[in-house]
């Protein structure tokens, strides 16, 4: 985690991640998440990333069809009262 940013109801989350592909080669690539929250729950989210490592990836990996993938639940994601937002504990501002 690079840096966690908040203001209000809205929060962003700036990170790198890894992993190892079916290929057996490593990818790496940065991200980050924007957040807008109400009353402790995520309500609307966009995500960015870095296009040309996922495109490396891309080219390099294909789907593996044989493990299809549902649709996703959508689950609402929580948040405590107070939340870290650039190293200090604060609670989240009402609407």
């Amino acid at each position: 985690m690079r840096k966690i940013y908040g203001d209000g109801d809205a929060v962003i989350f700036f990170f790198d991640a890894s992993g190892t592909a079916r290929d057996g080669k490593a990818y790496a690539k940065t991200h980050a998440w924007f957040f807008e929250m109400r009353e402790g729950k995520v309500v609307k989210a966009a995500a960015f990333f870095d296009s040309l490592a996922f495109n490396d990836l891309w080219q390099r990996v294909t789907p593996d069809t044989a493990k299809q993938v549902g649709p996703l639940e959508r689950a609402p994601m929580r948040v405590s009262d107070e939340r870290k937002v650039g190293g200090a504990a604060r609670r989240p501002t009402a609407s």
